[in-house]
């Protein structure tokens, strides 16, 4: 269960897929975030595949 501070409400905004994984857009994240630090969102710890700008936060996802 995770049981963190929420900061922010974001919106999927995009998926693009991939052969084996896909990278989601997330709109609405704190601005600051730099490539390569963790975002914990609906409690699955995501890399960001890019620095958030514009609130807009970008990561790549695959099955465990």
């Amino acid at each position: 269960m995770f049981t963190g501070i929420v900061q922010s409400v974001g919106q999927v905004t995009s998926l693009k897929r991939g052969i084996e994984s896909a990278r989601i857009t997330v709109k609405g994240v704190p601005i600051g975030v730099a490539r390569g630090e963790s975002m914990a969102i609906n409690g699955v710890c995501l890399t960001a595949a890019s620095g958030a700008q514009d609130d807009i936060f970008e990561a790549d996802v695959m099955q465990e």
